[in-house]
């Protein structure tokens, strides 16, 4: 799954996602500690990211606020990191009302700090957009 999402095989990773046969859990981590999500928000890959917001599977449900083990990210960290605004904005504006904008990494860094860190305005912009509570 991770090899999947690293290299945006949207089929693929829909496949696992949805299959019965296969037991799948995407809270899974790789020798970084990233879960399959992380990797696909860190690789840009909208559509694979929005094959995991939109799954109703309970394991992949529960992917979305995962933190890194070594730094604490959660996937919207990475997602406000990259430079593909559809990343953060799949994961905001998905079906899963669970997910936690505001949350810190190890560092007490937050998505909004890393998209400033990193210069993405486009997110920047968008993130400042949102309420406080982080609706849509």
């Amino acid at each position: 799954l991770h090899l999947a999402c690293r290299f945006g095989q949207e089929g693929v990773v829909e496949y696992l996602v949805k299959s019965n046969r296969i037991n799948i859990d995407a809270t899974a981590r790789n020798s970084d500690g990233d879960t399959a999500l992380h990797v696909a928000c860190q690789h840009q890959h909208a559509k694979v990211v929005q094959c995991f917001v939109q799954s109703k599977q309970a394991n992949v449900h529960a992917s979305v606020n995962v933190r890194n083990a070594n730094n604490g990210n959660t996937p919207f960290h990475d997602a406000c990191s990259s430079t593909q605004i559809d990343v953060v904005r799949c994961l905001v504006e998905s079906d899963k009302p669970n997910i936690d904008i505001n949350a810190r990494n190890d560092k007490g860094e937050t998505g909004l700090y890393l998209a400033c860190w990193f210069g993405n305005i486009p997110v920047i912009k968008y993130l400042l957009g949102l309420d406080s509570g982080g609706a849509r």
